[in-house]
């Protein structure tokens, strides 16, 4: 496997493992498929895992696949700010202590924020005033993604700690 250090010093695969759509069984998620893949995944060296709030069952298996192996020592978790649910400031904690109950972890290595439709909504969510971080727009082709990062003092935090007092920077990451 090849990686990628970045600005931090955090070595990144440069292939992540995406789980948008494990397969399927009976109408969920078929938990002993999706292990193996994240496994052989993992044992490969891809260390970088991509999940979000509304992608069905996706952060609570892999929280609990990433639980009960010692294989999940050293992976890097990236999920996402379900923006499109804050509705006042309270929410952003809210949605975030539930994403690291469903991880089952204490932290989230890349917390990310996609489908930012406007800058009105970005302003919006400055003002919720709760959470998070710095905005960058990402490489490539397509519609550019906003991308909330967690600064690195505060991204091993223990989850009690949660975004409050975090405020969100002009600057991009």
């Amino acid at each position: 496997m090849h990686y990628r250090t970045d600005k931090h010093g955090e070595k990144l695969s440069i292939l992540g493992f995406g789980c948008m759509r494990f397969q399927r069984k009976r109408g969920s998620i078929d938990f002993e498929e999706a292990e193996r893949e994240i496994l052989s995944a993992i044992h490969q060296g891809v260390n970088y895992f991509d999940t979000a709030y509304i992608y069905p069952g996706s952060e609570e298996l892999l929280g609990a696949v990433l639980e009960k192996t010692i294989a999940g020592t050293g992976v890097n978790i990236a999920t996402k700010l379900p923006h499109y649910l804050i509705r006042k400031s309270d929410d952003m904690e809210r949605y975030f202590q539930e994403q690291l109950r469903r991880l089952k972890t204490d932290h989230i290595d890349y917390y990310l924020m996609h489908m930012l439709p406007d800058v009105t909504t970005w302003q919006r969510l400055q003002g919720a005033g709760s959470g998070a971080v710095a905005a960058r727009k990402a490489g490539g082709g397509g519609h550019p993604q906003c991308g909330l990062l967690l600064p690195r003092q505060h991204q091993r935090l223990p989850g009690a700690a949660g975004l409050s007092g975090l405020g969100f920077l002009s600057n991009p990451v």
